[in-house]
């Protein structure tokens, strides 16, 4: 998928309708400091940058002032090598009142029979004493749901055959929707990206 494709996607995903924001502990950050993913999501680092590309776009767009993920990395080299030591520092350096963490697992079972899962989670803490002011965590099987189409005609809402984006087997007949799945890690990651963004509160920065 081009970077292009995956921002529409992203994009269009993180529009929709989804749960109700977490509210913050405390006040709204509004300069954020976006960390390197860590742990393993089974993406290439091209994949993930192009993620880490969207997620920023988001992030602004939802009323972030955001540190780019590449100048944090930058940054973080040749650091002591425990993750969050000199994380207070490199807020202040950057001049962010918040970080966000952001970990990655892709589970593969031992059971045959049961599918791998992408594990998310994230969490936003204060640049200064770092303590968690907001977190959100998602399970995604293999196989996830991430998009449903209508394929045929609807009579509850008179949907004209000829408009459907695939062929009908008959008037009214066969089936209405198509199921689109993530099977891949990378779909995965996507959907995963723009759930947990639905349930991030709007920051504080003025967007303009």
């Amino acid at each position: 998928m081009s970077r292009r494709a995956l921002v529409l996607v992203l994009a269009l995903t993180a529009c929709a309708t989804g749960p109700a924001p977490t509210p913050f502990r405390g006040s709204a950050p509004t300069r954020l400091l976006l960390l390197p993913q860590s742990g393993e999501a089974a993406v290439s680092r091209a994949e993930q940058e192009a993620l880490d590309t969207v997620l920023h776009e988001l992030l602004v767009a939802r009323g972030y002032s955001v540190v780019p993920v590449a100048v944090a990395a930058v940054a973080l080299r040749g650091r002591d090598a425990e993750p969050e030591v000199g994380w207070a520092a490199l807020a202040s350096e950057f001049d962010a009142d918040a970080l966000l963490v952001r970990e990655a697992q892709w589970q593969v079972p031992s059971d045959p029979d049961h599918g791998a899962a992408l594990e998310l989670a994230w969490r936003i803490v204060e640049g200064g004493s770092l303590a968690p002011i907001w977190s959100a965590e998602l399970r995604l099987p293999e196989g996830t749901i991430v998009e449903e189409r209508l394929t045929g005609p609807d009579h509850a809402i008179a949907r004209d055959p000829l408009l459907a984006d695939e062929p009908v087997r008959g008037r009214g007949q066969g089936d209405l929707r198509r199921v689109i799945r993530a099977t891949t890690p990378l779909a995965l990651a996507e959907f995963g990206q723009a759930r947990l963004l639905e349930r991030l509160p709007r920051g504080s920065a003025q967007v303009r």
